[in-house]
């Protein structure tokens, strides 16, 4: 109510250690971008410049966020190699970007997930699919934001326990 927050993904681009640290012996990590995708400082430093003036801590997390992203990247690589990670990362995104909501656009990246990876590895697009037309699902999420004041991890952490608590 009133304060603003912050994507997660300026403290914890690539949260798969709060699994292991939860107990987990093997993490699947969802990429947007393609493995050998590594951030470059340029874009996130533009944006901290337009934002410094009313956020300057904000600003400087995301003047750093490229070298956090590239290290946890490197890091879930090796944890892949030693088979304690599998990262399910399309080959191409073609023209979509991250936060995309564009249906078109999202069934072709599963069709390339598909082809890349084969039907089990896709399905996580058709997961994401469903939870981006589950209105119960988007309207839980939103309402624990609004009413808790906290981050859109945590939200989608607590209503996703609920919907499996239902089943």
């Amino acid at each position: 109510k009133g304060r603003l927050l912050f994507d997660g993904g300026l403290s914890d681009p690539i949260p798969f250690q709060k699994a292991f640290d939860a107990g987990c012996g093997k993490v699947v990590v969802l990429l947007t971008r393609p493995k050998d995708y590594f951030r470059t400082p340029e874009k996130d430093r533009r944006m901290a410049l337009l934002i410094r003036r009313r956020y300057p801590k904000t600003a400087d997390r995301l003047v750093n966020r490229w070298q956090l992203y590239n290290s946890q990247l490197e890091e879930a690589l090796r944890l892949e190699a030693e088979g304690k990670v599998l990262i399910v990362a399309p080959s191409d995104i073609g023209q979509m970007s991250t936060l995309t909501k564009d249906k078109e656009q999202m069934q072709k990246l599963y069709e390339k997930a598909l082809q890349d990876a084969g039907e089990e590895e896709a399905m996580i697009f058709d997961i994401h699919q469903m939870l981006l037309e589950d209105l119960d699902y988007n309207e839980g999420i939103a309402d624990i934001i609004t009413g808790e004041g906290v981050n859109a991890e945590y939200a989608v952490s607590v209503v996703c326990s609920q919907f499996v608590d239902m089943f």
